[in-house]
């Protein structure tokens, strides 16, 4: 998946990686945080504070998120910096959407799902098929 992703966005655009637990995936060179693994609970305020040091420090044009728990506190740090988010629902998601998916709907500048069943539930989803 991350390779995949990393040709659809060519390392000329200056694109770094954040995630919450180190990958061996990444292909090499690439530049990449990572942020405190946090599920429902208090440490997604951890999560804020380091995307506030890290946009302040990276100065992205956009934050593009495929789900999980970094989302939320990357797209409201992304809006403290004027910075848009897209979201991109996860795959797994073919019926209603994720915890993060409802969050996101409210925070995102463009929200993705990848399945024809579940755009026609979620106004002002776009699908376009399998992304991630």
């Amino acid at each position: 998946c991350s390779s995949d992703l990393a040709d659809a966005f060519p390392a000329t655009w200056g694109r770094v990686w954040v995630l919450n637990d180190p990958s061996p995936l990444l292909p090499a060179g690439e530049r990449c945080h990572v942020v405190t693994h946090a599920e429902r609970d208090w440490r997604q305020l951890v999560n804020l504070v380091e995307f506030v040091k890290l946009l302040r420090a990276e100065r992205p044009d956009a934050i593009l998120t495929c789900g999980a728990s970094p989302a939320v506190p990357a797209a409201l740090a992304g809006k403290l910096f004027g910075v848009p988010t897209v979201y991109v629902e996860p795959v797994s998601s073919v019926t209603r959407l994720s915890m993060t998916g409802r969050l996101m709907r409210r925070l995102a500048v463009a929200f993705f799902v990848q399945w024809e069943s579940l755009a026609s539930r979620v106004p002002g989803a776009r699908c376009e098929g399998p992304l991630l």
